[in-house]
């Protein structure tokens, strides 16, 4: 197991933690979830979604995920709070990527994204990843400082982002 921070506040999360997909809800039900949370990104989630992935919107994106990756999400009284998208699907250099933390405004500082990142790099463990990168843009200082806590390190800096990789042990 990869959990950094082992408090009692992290294992009451863990049981609310599951594949989007286990849920049976369709792709569209995440669509409200990115676009009120879109303007605590700058630029906004939803601009910086059609601009880096060629997405026409946030649907697409969505489903592009769902259809190469995973999302696990976070429920709260049967509602999703937070989310975690990654990619497995390089079975040749077994490097994942994590393209989309989210966590919504009145759920962020309990511990959320440490949870779904920590299950997330469980899951790679299990699918063979020898690595995992992220990215965010360079003036995220906080998401920067929980990355590098998880044990991420800096692999590679440009204009505007910075990507962070996390070696696997396996």
């Amino acid at each position: 197991m990869y959990i950094v921070d082992a408090s009692k506040q992290l294992t009451l999360f863990m049981e609310n933690i599951c594949d989007f997909t286990d849920l049976g809800l369709s792709s569209d039900y995440l669509v409200p979830l990115l676009e009120e949370s879109s303007d605590s990104f700058d630029p906004p989630l939803t601009q910086r979604i059609v601009e880096k992935s060629g997405k026409s919107g946030v649907l697409t994106y969505i489903e592009k995920l769902l259809s190469h990756g995973h999302i696990l999400v976070n429920t709260n009284n049967g509602v999703i709070d937070a989310f975690v998208a990654y990619y497995s699907n390089d079975k040749e250099t077994r490097l994942a990527y994590i393209p989309l933390v989210l966590i919504k405004k009145e759920s962020q500082g309990k511990g959320l994204a440490t949870t779904l990142i920590n299950e997330c790099l469980n899951r790679l463990v299990k699918d063979e990843m020898n690595a995992v990168t992220i990215k965010t843009w360079k003036t995220n200082y906080a998401a920067i400082a929980l990355y590098k806590k998880l044990g991420f390190s800096e692999c590679h800096i440009d204009d505007n982002d910075i990507t962070l990789i996390f070696k696997i042990n396996l």
